[in-house]
C-alpha cells in the first residue's frame, strides 16, 4: 500500500490496480479501453432525440405574448396622433388588457394626469387600439400597457413617443 503502479492507481493488497465498479475495464473478459469504445444502440439514440425534441417543443409552447409593433413607433416623432395601435404576437383577452397614456414633464417624469381614451381590440384580436378623447398637445408621451394573451399569461411594458 502507498506505492503507485504503472496505471497511476494505488497498488492494492495483491500488488495490482484496484478491481471493481470504479474500474470497469477490469471486469472479466474486458480489455482496456472497452468502456470508452462502446457505441450507443438505436434505442438510446431514439430516446435522446425524443428528449431533445420534447425540450424544444416545450420551450416554443411557453413563448408568451409580446409587443411586436406600434404606431406611433417606439421613440417616434409624429406631427399628430389621433390613435395608438399596439400589435402583439398573439390574440388578446380584452377584459385583461389596459393602456395608460401619460404626458412626460420637463423633468422626464410621467405626469400624474393621464389622458382618457377608448380602448378596443381589432385585427382578429392581436391589436390594441387606443383612441384619446382629446387631441394630444405637442410634447413627449409614455404609453404603459398591460395585456393578457389567450393562454392566460399577462405581459406589461411601456414606450415613449413625441408629438411635434
Amino acid at each position: 500500500m502507498g506505492h503507485w503502479g504503472d496505471s497511476g492507481v494505488p497498488l492494492g493488497w495483491k500488488g495490482g490496480p484496484r478491481r471493481g465498479p470504479s474500474n470497469p475495464a477490469s471486469y472479466r473478459g474486458a480489455k482496456p479501453g472497452d468502456a470508452m469504445n462502446r457505441t450507443l444502440n438505436p434505442r438510446s439514440w431514439a430516446l435522446g432525440i425524443s428528449l431533445a425534441a420534447g425540450l424544444l417543443v416545450s420551450t416554443v409552447a411557453q413563448a408568451h405574448i409580446a409587443l411586436v409593433d406600434s404606431s406611433p413607433a417606439v421613440d417616434a416623432v409624429a406631427s399628430s396622433v389621433t390613435q395608438i395601435d399596439l400589435v402583439f404576437s398573439e390574440r388578446l383577452v380584452e377584459r385583461g388588457s389596459r393602456v395608460q397614456l401619460e404626458p412626460i414633464g420637463m423633468d422626464g417624469q410621467a405626469s400624474a394626469a393621464a389622458y382618457h381614451a377608448t380602448i378596443e381590440v381589432i385585427n382578429d384580436g392581436t391589436t390594441l387600439r387606443v383612441s384619446p378623447h382629446h387631441t394630444l398637445d405637442a410634447g413627449r408621451y409614455q404609453v404603459r400597457w398591460r395585456v393578457v394573451g389567450e393562454d392566460g399569461h399577462p405581459a406589461t411594458g411601456d414606450f415613449m413617443f413625441t408629438v411635434e
